[in-house]
C-alpha cells in the first residue's frame, strides 16, 4: 500500500458537497462526481459529519450504478452537535455505530477504507483502533486508517502496516517530516494542497470569512506567521494553483492527493493545473 509512486493518486474530496461549514453549497454535486469519473478519478473521500449526512446522500445517488468502480474512504469519529459544534466520537461503540449509519446512507454493503478522522482526546487511540478493526472483522470495511496524528502517536501506524494515513500538507503547513516517518508503513493521503483556498487566490486573504466557515479557523487565517508565509508565496508566483499543487505532488512520500473542488468547472481547473506536473 505504501509503494513508491511517480505521481500521487488523485482523490475527490467531498466536504463541500454537504453545504455545511463552507460559504455556499454545491448546486450540481452529481455533475461534479460524474466529472471526476470522466477524468479517471476513482477514489472518493468523505466523512460521517460532512453536511450532516448530505454528502453521503449525494455520493450514493451519483455512484449507485458504478459502486464497484469507486474506492470510498469514509472518516468517522466526529459528529455535529448543537449550536453548530463538532464533537469527537472515537469510542469503540461510537465508531461501529457511525460506520453502520454511513453504510446505510451510502447505500453500500462495504466501505473500502474506514478512517478515524481525528484522535478523540477523551478516548485512548488504541480503543478507537479496536473499533476500526471490529468494523473490518464484521465485513463493514476492507481496510482502516488514521488521520491527523500527533508525532507521539505515529507508532500506531508502524505497529499496523498497510494502513492509510491522512493529514494536511501544503507549502505553508509542511508535514514532510511526518510523511517521511510514515511512508514505508502507510499509504500517505494528503488533503488541503491549496490550504483551503488561501494558496489559490491572494484576494482570499483580504476577504471576511463567516464564523460558520471552517476556513475562519484555519491557521493561515488565524496565525500571523502562516498568513505572512502565504502572502510571500503569492508575491513570488504568477501561477499559484499550479505552483502549490506542484509542491505537493513532488513530495516523494505522498501517495494520494485529495482535491476539493466546488463545481465541475473548478475540478476542470485543478485537473489542468496538475497536468504535466
Amino acid at each position: 500500500m505504501a509503494d513508491a509512486k511517480s505521481t500521487p493518486d488523485l482523490w475527490l474530496g467531498t466536504w463541500a458537497l454537504g453545504g455545511k461549514g463552507v460559504s455556499g453549497t454545491v448546486k450540481h454535486s452529481k455533475a461534479l462526481i460524474d466529472a471526476a469519473y470522466q477524468y479517471g478519478i476513482r477514489h472518493i473521500d468523505t466523512a460521517f459529519f460532512y453536511g450532516n449526512g448530505q454528502a453521503h446522500d449525494t455520493i450514493a445517488n451519483a455512484i449507485k450504478n458504478q459502486r464497484s468502480h469507486w474506492h470510498i474512504c469514509e472518516k468517522v469519529g466526529l459528529r455535529w452537535a448543537s449550536r453548530n459544534r463538532v464533537i469527537h466520537s472515537g469510542s469503540l461503540d461510537a465508531i461501529i455505530h457511525d460506520c453502520q449509519v454511513a453504510l446505510r446512507r451510502l447505500r453500500t454493503d462495504y466501505i473500502d477504507t474506514l478512517m478515524l478522522h481525528w484522535p478523540d482526546p477523551h478516548c485512548n487511540l488504541a480503543t478507537s483502533i479496536d473499533g476500526l478493526q471490529a468494523c473490518v472483522d464484521r465485513g463493514y470495511a476492507q481496510h482502516w486508517g488514521l488521520g491527523n496524528l500527533a508525532d507521539t502517536q505515529l507508532h500506531h501506524l508502524i505497529n499496523y502496516p498497510n494502513t492509510v494515513y491522512q493529514l494536511e500538507h501544503n507549502c505553508i503547513i509542511d508535514n514532510s517530516a511526518q510523511l517521511y516517518k510514515t511512508h514505508q508503513h502507510a499509504y500517505n493521503l494528503v488533503f488541503s494542497p491549496l490550504a483551503n483556498g488561501w494558496l489559490a487566490n491572494p484576494n482570499h486573504l483580504h476577504q471576511a470569512i463567516p464564523k460558520s466557515d471552517r476556513r475562519a479557523r484555519h491557521p493561515i487565517y488565524t496565525q500571523p506567521s502562516y498568513r505572512a508565509a502565504c502572502q510571500d508565496f503569492h508575491a513570488n508566483t504568477t501561477t499559484p494553483i499550479e505552483d502549490a499543487l506542484r509542491w505537493v505532488i513532488q513530495t516523494p512520500t505522498v501517495h494520494g492527493l485529495i482535491l476539493g473542488p466546488r463545481s465541475p468547472e473548478h475540478l476542470h481547473q485543478l485537473i489542468l493545473a496538475t497536468a504535466g506536473l
